[in-house]
């Protein structure tokens, strides 16, 4: 079934949504769009801005440490690496945008975007409209630019999550 979602979503033939998927996908726009809502938090929001900030921060520590050094370098070590479908399957599937090598699994721009995204919808319940549909727009561009199978993208939406709660719970047990 993933790979079925996985081909459906990639065959789709429309010019606007592959532009779309690769500039949200594109890390020269997501890292700068979440640096940015935590900067905008830590300045503008005298209630929460200091507990968002440092949550964030946290959460991408340890996501970057867990999911990138841990699961995509040394676990590939000892596990072959998931390949990517557009790797895996050339005749069925094509690639948008960069065409990344390392394992598909998990899914790193949805663990990261969850991961700041899970920290504002906690601390901005109000905005969840725009949170979910940004993280349901980031969901299927991964699946569609070709880089990840749906299982990818929730085990990276799971890992963000964990790790946004981890930096809540963190700075407001022990930090502030």
């Amino acid at each position: 079934m993933d790979f079925k979602i996985s081909v459906f979503l990639n065959q789709l033939e429309k010019k606007f949504i592959d532009y779309l998927f690769r500039f949200i996908s594109w890390n020269c726009f997501l890292v700068p769009f979440l640096a940015i809502l935590a900067l905008t938090a830590f300045f503008f929001d005298k209630d929460f801005g200091q507990r968002v900030f440092l949550s964030v921060a946290l959460a991408v520590v340890f996501h970057f440490f867990f999911d990138q050094l841990v699961l995509k370098n040394l676990m590939t070590k000892f596990f072959p690496a998931r390949k990517r479908p557009y790797l895996a399957y050339p005749e069925k599937i094509r690639p948008f945008g960069k065409k990344s090598q390392d394992s598909s699994f998990p899914s790193n721009h949805m663990a990261g975007t969850l991961s700041v995204l899970t920290i504002f919808l906690y601390y901005y319940n109000g905005w969840w409209p725009a949170i979910a549909c940004f993280a349901f727009l980031m969901a299927f561009a991964r699946v569609r630019n070709g880089m990840h199978y749906p299982s990818d993208v929730l085990a990276g939406a799971a890992l963000g999550i964990c790790w946004a709660m981890l930096g809540i719970y963190l700075t407001n047990h022990f930090l502030i």
